[in-house]
């Protein structure tokens, strides 16, 4: 499914140079379960980003399906993660102004996914995150777990092959965190999504079939096992 070929990101910051991955090598496989461990700056979250195609990395290839994701123009790549791909991240991006029906109805008003309606499909991935009985509030008047849910039915509306997270419980109590990580464990196990997730909590990440730690822009490990 993906593989980074020798992968490397390189920024400025205040005229200094910043090596956020450095050599990057990396398979991952159709329904693996993978998390993402390291210390802040390490380049974890760059990873993902570039996983997904939407940060063009310095040097190397990413390949997805085995196609090179960066030889294609901006639109090409939106419209390829569109097919495949959900994203979850810590801080949810609901709109505000917006309910939770019509949030989750966003991505395919946008991309024209819909085999029903948009509204039938995004009352359905609502209903199956149990806010079914919320459609018409706005984040503001949901809790914190309820908008992380909300997140979770707008990323699952696509019905993607892949799905990225991004410290998707980093904001939540921990009983509503477990339950989040329960229901990325039910995706990746019942339906074989792949689950890529970046975490910085040790628990969240045992939980994966696979795990990667990085330091200084580097896998160091893979499974546990120093590479």
């Amino acid at each position: 499914m993906f593989e980074c070929k020798n992968i490397s990101m390189r920024y400025s910051v205040r005229g200094s140079m910043v090596e956020a991955l450095d050599g990057v090598y990396l398979k991952i496989e159709q329904g693996e379960s993978v998390s993402v461990i390291g210390p802040s700056g390490s380049g974890k979250s760059t990873l993902l980003l570039i996983l997904g195609g939407m940060l063009s990395p310095t040097a190397g290839e990413v390949l997805f399906e085995q196609e090179n994701l960066y030889q294609y123009k901006p639109d090409k790549r939106a419209q390829i993660r569109g097919a495949n791909m959900g994203f979850v991240f810590q801080t949810f991006n609901l709109i505000p102004y917006l309910s939770a029906l019509e949030n989750v109805m966003l991505p395919l008003r946008l991309n024209e996914f819909a085999q029903m309606s948009p509204r039938d499909e995004a009352i359905k991935v609502l209903e199956r995150v149990e806010l079914g009985h919320r459609l018409e509030h706005k984040p503001n008047e949901l809790s914190i777990g309820q908008q992380q849910r909300v997140a979770l039915a707008r990323m699952l509306v696509t019905d993607p092959r892949v799905i990225l997270a991004d410290e998707p419980t980093g904001s939540l109590d921990p009983e509503t965190g477990r339950n989040i990580l329960d229901f990325l464990d039910e995706l990746n196990r019942e339906e074989g999504k792949t689950v890529i997730m970046v975490t910085h909590d040790p628990a969240a990440a045992e939980r994966a079939e696979r795990r990667l730690r990085i330091v200084s822009g580097q896998i160091v490990e893979d499974d546990l096992v120093v590479v």
